[in-house]
Order: C-alpha cells, then structure tokens, then sequence
C-alpha cells in the first residue's frame, strides 16, 4: 500500500462528507428524502433491511440501533401502534439464508454497496426479482446511478463521496451520514433541520481540526500502545460497535497485525481472563447508557489486570472515569450526536493504523 494515497483519502474526507450534506440539502436530495419519507408511511412499511458487505454491513449497525432504539421509545409511548423494525444483512449471509417469499408486503430492502456492480449485490438482486418482490420495495445506495443497482433499484440514494483510492476510506463515512438521513426520514421526521445540520458542520470543522494536527495526536497514542503492539482488541457497544468492527478489518489490512473486535458485553464473557500487563485495547463509547457496567470493565482491564487501554469517547463523564490512570489514555472528541459519532472515532484510528504500518516498514 502506499502511504500518500491513504493519506489523501483521509485528509478529503471533510470534502466528502460536505459534498453529501450539500446534496441533500439541495432541492434534488430534499425531493429524494421526502419521496422515501412518504412512500413508507402511505404503504405503510413495518420492517426496512439493510443489506451490504465489509464495511458498508458495518456502517449499517447504526441504522439498526438508530431505528430499533427509536420505535422501541414510541412502542412504550403509544401502546398498540404498528411500527418499523430494522434488520441487517450481510450481503453473503444474506443470500445464502434470508426467505424472500416471508411477509414480503411488508418490507423495504436497501442494498448498500459503493460500485453499485459487485456480484453479490447482483446475486441478492436477482434473489428477490426472481421472488417477485415489488421493484418499489427495492432501494440502493451507491455514489454511481448508472451501475447495475443503480438501474435496479427503485429509489437510488447517491453518496456523493466522488472518487477514493483506497475502497472504504470515504464511501464508508459518507455511507454513516446518509444512513442518519435516511433513518430520520423513516422516522416521519424532517432529514436535515437547521439543529442537525449544524452538528453535522461541526463534525466536519472537528475533522478539518484534527487533520491539521494529525501527525501530533496518532504519535501520543502509539507512544502509549508502545513499539511492541503485537495484538489489539476494539472494544463497544451501540451504534460505536460499528467503528470496533470496521477498525478490526482495516487494522488487519493495514498493519498485518491480530486484532478483534467484540462488544462490551461479549468480551466480559470469556476474553476478560487473558487480559494482563501486554494487553492493549480501544474502548470506544458513544453514549452514556450502562455506565456501571462501563466503568466496572475499564476497572477490571486496567487497574485489576494490568491491561492499557485508548478509552476514545465524546463525554466528560465517560472521560472522567479515565482521567486519574495511567493506564488509560483518555481522548475525548465532541461530536455528541450518537448517530454520527462513528465518523470521527474511525478517522481518529485510522490515523493511528496507517502511521503505525509506516514506521513498521509497510507503506510504500
């Protein structure tokens, strides 16, 4: 891999993510938002899928805790309403294993992929055509209209990312920030109002920020992990799992190096007793739900074990819990929404893999 190449990905992705906010405020994204928005309270949708592979599968966990933690709400509030559910598939799993011909009146299948032509995005379109599901019931988000499911896809969604040298870099993000306006407009809420809009701007002047002083940030993290990181484990939970399972992938791929990703709840359960003084991991925490058990596990890894941990968040609460160990290093960032939050936890990583790779010799 080339180091200049990644880094140009990573250093144009406030230039993506503006291009797609400014899109969608635009009247021809408005309209696209609004059609989606209407179709699926006038045929009264219940169940919308997500269907992708690698990291666009990733980037949908946050859509399925977005809209299932969002209806969840509303069914306590108003009992007895009908209301949508969220489903994910990966795009294999997906057409090894779902039953297209199951309540299918119901449902609202979007395909997420960046090309728009892979083959098993045109394996699981052929699936559900073959099924005779309603071509209305068939959405697609890629950033190019003219691609198979671009043609397919009754309603196309384009990311608006433009062109990325390393796949994942920008049409990831960008998939995150367009998810975040489709789930509102699922919602019957407005997509973008002016309050939502601005976080998405001070996102993006967060992002410019950390650029500008990226070299500087990375070189305290890896001082902290130390020059003999042999594995790293991505701890998370909520819509931030999604950051854990797409740092995992690109760390592999990146810095040929074991790592894992689980939620917080899954790594208490077995891989907690191989914590000790080598152990190294991320925490990444994007809300403060299950505070207890938040603050119970950086206990157990790093003052009972030993272990170290980059606790990577975006609350002084969360922070505070940190702040006083040595073997924690605390970086807070501001991004409160939790929904787009992902966004910068993975830009912050992503830094940390691609200067570690360089100083291992693996960057051209």
């Amino acid at each position: 891999m080339k180091f200049d190449l990644i880094l140009d990905d990573l250093l144009s992705i406030p230039k993506a993510l503006l291009n797609c906010l400014r899109y969608y405020l635009s009247e021809d994204g408005r309209n696209k938002l609004e059609e989606i928005k209407r179709y699926i309270q006038e045929s009264k949708i219940k169940r919308i899928i997500f269907i992708g592979h690698a990291y666009n599968y990733f980037a949908s966990i946050i859509p399925l805790r977005y809209l299932n933690s969002h209806y969840f709400s509303r069914m306590e509030e108003l009992q007895g309403s009908t209301e949508i559910t969220c489903i994910i598939y990966e795009i294999d799993e997906f057409n090894s294993y779902y039953n297209p011909f199951k309540n299918l009146e119901e449902t609202i299948f979007i395909f997420i992929t960046s090309s728009g032509n892979s083959n098993q995005i045109r394996k699981g379109l052929k699936k559900l055509l073959d099924a005779n599901v309603d071509p209305q019931r068939i959405w697609g988000i890629s950033d190019y209209e003219e691609s198979y499911l671009g043609m397919k896809a009754h309603y196309f969604l384009p990311l608006k990312f433009g062109t990325e040298k390393i796949m994942g870099t920008k049409s990831y993000v960008n998939a995150i920030l367009l998810f975040y306006f489709v789930c509102r407009s699922a919602m019957n809420k407005e997509a973008i109002p002016s309050n939502r809009e601005e976080d998405i701007r001070r996102l993006i002047f967060e992002i410019k920020f950390y650029n500008q002083d990226w070299e500087s940030h990375t070189k305290n993290l890896t001082d902290f992990l130390g020059e003999k990181l042999d594995n790293l484990f991505f701890i998370s939970k909520g819509a931030s799992l999604s950051s854990a399972f797409q740092a995992s992938l690109n760390f592999k791929a990146i810095t040929q190096t074991f790592c894992v990703a689980l939620s917080m709840g899954a790594f208490q359960h077995g891989p907690i007793r191989i914590v000790d003084e080598s152990f190294r991991g991320v925490l990444i925490i994007g809300d403060e739900t299950s505070m207890k058990e938040s603050t119970h596990l950086i206990e157990e890894i790093t003052n009972k074990r030993g272990g170290k941990l980059i606790l990577l968040n975006n609350s002084r609460k969360i922070s505070s819990i940190g702040r006083s160990n040595n073997n924690i290093f605390v970086f807070e960032h501001t991004t409160e929404n939790i929904n787009i939050a992902p966004i910068f936890e993975i830009i912050v990583l992503q830094y940390l893999f691609l200067q570690i790779a360089k100083t291992r010799g693996l960057m051209r």
